[in-house]
């Protein structure tokens, strides 16, 4: 008895980074084979947000924890958008502190703890207190997105 087949997806996974040292082959390989199960994984450094692909590239681009870490985010929206394909989806996910002034001080307070609290015991207490410090680099996305005219504009928060 023959088995149905399955309908076949061509799939590209480019993986971006800030820096050269950002993308290895681990990180390739973890994506490719964990995550996806695919085997066409391309790793580029795309130093100030140069995104080194063509227009119209991408159907989809996610831009996961490293938003607040762009200097000119303008910038880095306006390549997004050109390499997506027309009708593309941006999904942006990525941390910053309640919209709510009461809940903004708690969060600054707990994250302070926790972070400095997780650098300390791991002895990476310059990592954690720039991660407690760039959650106040990106200004609320509710602000900086929709001062621009995106077209079916979706911002969750969890």
């Amino acid at each position: 008895r023959a088995s149905p087949k399955r309908p076949v997806t061509t799939c590209l996974v480019a993986v971006c980074a800030l820096s050269p040292n950002s993308i290895d082959a681990e990180s390739r390989t973890l994506l490719t084979n964990v995550l996806l199960g695919i085997t066409g994984v391309v790793g580029r450094v795309a130093p100030e947000f140069n995104l080194p692909f063509y227009e119209n590239s991408f159907d989809n681009v996610l831009c996961s924890f490293v938003w607040r870490n762009v200097d000119d985010t303008e910038k880095a929206l306006s390549e997004v958008y050109r390499v997506l394909k027309p009708g593309g989806n941006f999904i942006l996910l990525d941390m910053t502190r309640p919209k709510n002034s009461f809940l903004k001080i708690i969060h600054k307070i707990g994250t302070y703890i926790l972070l400095h609290f997780v650098g300390f015991i791991t002895l990476n207490l310059k990592e954690y207190s720039f991660l407690y410090k760039s959650l106040d680099f990106y200004p609320q996305p509710e602000v900086h997105l929709s001062k621009n005219n995106y077209t079916n504009l979706v911002i969750e928060r969890v």
